[in-house]
């Protein structure tokens, strides 16, 4: 039993040690943001009509997105699935 715990304190102590921490600043942020986005438009720009044009060419490419719901605003709320998981 003492064997079965210092082995998997052992394997536990190597796992986290092999962990990389990474914490990424605001600037950082915002310098990968610049080179990688893909949007067109400034995020804060952005209206709900626009949201639905973009939804409806990732429609087209093949993901599957369907109405969920209803905001308070009678907006459509949106899902969005791009992968199945395993």
């Amino acid at each position: 039993m003492i064997m079965r715990q210092f082995i998997f304190l052992f394997f536990l102590a190597v796992f986290v040690s092999l962990m990389n921490v990474y914490s990424q600043s605001a600037e950082t942020f915002a310098s990968d943001w610049e080179k990688e986005h893909i949007s067109t438009i400034f995020p804060s720009d952005v209206r709900h009509a626009d949201l639905k044009k973009y939804l409806d060419s990732l429609k087209k490419l093949g993901l599957k997105v369907d109405q969920v719901g209803i905001s308070n605003a009678t907006r459509e709320i949106y899902q969005i699935e791009w992968a199945k998981g395993r």
